[in-house]
């Protein structure tokens, strides 16, 4: 295949990859866009938001393609499109622009984040299976059951990401969330596990700054970068995460930066 790009217009961020004809991924894009801040009271997205979102995914492909020839690309639309009462509204818009913008399931979300990362270097550096795979977003989590077999025990989406989090650590006391973040670890672990791999940007950005606090590792081998450009609210949600996890259930946590778009890829071009 020639040039690609990948886009996932997720609740926080609209992140893209660009991906060579062998599958290499050369270059990632993130444009802070918080959709899932801009859901209003009668639960429609507010439809200015969802134009200077396509503005951002417009100037991507130009910055992409300088010799004007635009690589084949694909829109993926996750939790905050998909629950937004105006969902057609927002894919018209999106195809007004020339974009094709593809709204996943939630089961679908976390099937392409499992493959993702089973294709990437997480596979070969992983201790091997049962575990538990979480990607963690703006305003959802999905997680799957890699048995030990090989086979998926479940693949689930739950209502609950970055954003609730931040709202919960600026309304509740710390011991409350963790206790409830302990909850639905528990609840997720319906088979045993030996160990956790997590995505998703405050998850990993935070784990991967704090390599040695706790009992995570980089699954990848990439750079851990001197400070996280994560930072505020989004690390501290980050923090919630692991540590209620690692603290709480004392299970290794591995991190990686691949995910959905990345599945996406692997799935139609990888043969």
């Amino acid at each position: 295949m020639a040039d690609f790009l990948i886009f996932d217009i997720g609740s926080n961020a609209t992140k893209a990859s660009l991906v060579t004809g062998s599958l290499e991924f050369v270059r990632d894009w993130r444009v802070s866009t918080k959709l899932g801040r801009h859901i209003r009271a009668d639960g429609c997205m507010d439809l200015d938001a969802v134009r200077e979102n396509i503005c951002a995914v417009l100037s991507i492909l130009h910055e992409a393609s300088p010799d004007a020839v635009a690589p084949g690309h694909h829109c993926i639309g996750t939790e905050a499109v998909r629950r937004s009462a105006n969902m057609a509204d927002i894919v018209d818009l999106f195809a007004r622009a020339g974009l094709h913008l593809e709204v996943l399931s939630a089961a679908r979300e976390a099937e392409l984040e499992r493959i993702g990362i089973m294709h990437s270097g997480a596979a070969r550096a992983l201790p091997g299976r049962p575990f538990l795979l979480i990607d963690s977003g703006g305003s959802s989590t999905e997680c799957s059951l890699m048995r030990a077999d090989g086979s998926v025990g479940y693949s689930e989406s739950f209502p609950f990401g970055q954003h609730r989090l931040i709202d919960m650590i600026h309304g509740l006391a710390s011991d409350v969330h963790l206790e409830m973040m302990a909850t639905l670890a528990r609840e997720l672990l319906r088979e045993p596990v030996s160990h956790i791999v997590a995505a998703g940007s405050s998850f990993t950005m935070y784990a991967l700054e704090t390599l040695g606090m706790h009992n995570v590792r980089d699954v990848e081998g990439r750079r851990v970068p001197a400070r996280s450009p994560v930072t505020g609210d989004a690390a501290n949600a980050g923090r919630v995460l692991v540590d209620a996890l690692d603290a709480c259930l004392g299970l290794p946590v591995y991190v990686s930066t691949f995910g959905i778009r990345h599945g996406w890829i692997f799935e139609h071009f990888s043969g």
